[in-house]
């Protein structure tokens, strides 16, 4: 894996979610009711998530890296997904 992968995003164990613009975490009462999801292990889907996230430490990572306990919040989806 990258250097930044040791960041807190990741070391959280997937309690924070992944975008760098995203201050959601597990933790914080005001994300109580929120979910958080895992990366897809479909690689093609993963690959879009990651591109989502816009995060340039994503760039040298393989869709398997960021499975490995990496979320998504809620307020990253529409209702109807």
């Amino acid at each position: 894996m990258a250097d930044r992968v040791g960041t807190d995003r990741v070391r959280g164990g997937g309690k924070l979610c992944s975008p760098f613009c995203c201050k959601n975490a597990r933790y914080k009462q005001s994300c109580f009711g929120k979910t958080f999801h895992k990366f897809p292990t479909e690689e093609k889907r993963c690959r879009i998530w990651m591109q989502f996230t816009r995060r340039e430490d994503f760039e040298k990572l393989q869709p398997a890296d960021v499975q490995a306990g990496l979320k998504l919040c809620t307020d990253h989806f529409e209702a109807n997904q």
